[in-house]
């Protein structure tokens, strides 16, 4: 992201979040739609922090920690995979939330 074009970025990655939304809302059982929304998520996140917009940015992580925490609880294809990957987004769930209190 080129720091003079962050409301640019913002916008765009807005857009994309919008459209993964849509195949998301459209697709709830696929996991690779419920993923692009998680990924459009961390993208909107991350031109927030780069703007200070913290609590907005915490906000998506959130909803992309979400997630991806369902994702990681219904793979059932890799059991112990899964539940190393859950419990390390729990622990970041953790210092998200410590880092906003």
């Amino acid at each position: 992201m080129d720091q003079g074009k962050l409301d640019e970025a913002l916008t765009a990655y807005r857009n994309g979040l919008s459209v993964a939304e849509s195949f998301a809302e459209v697709n709830p059982g696929n996991s690779q739609s419920q993923s692009d929304l998680s990924i459009s998520y961390d993208r909107v996140g991350d031109v927030l922090v780069a703007q200070g917009k913290l609590d907005e940015a915490l906000k998506a992580y959130r909803h992309s920690l979400d997630i991806r925490e369902r994702l990681a609880a219904a793979d059932r294809s890799m059991p112990n995979g899964s539940a190393v990957w859950l419990s390390v987004m729990r622990t970041l769930r953790r210092s998200i939330y410590d880092r906003a209190t």
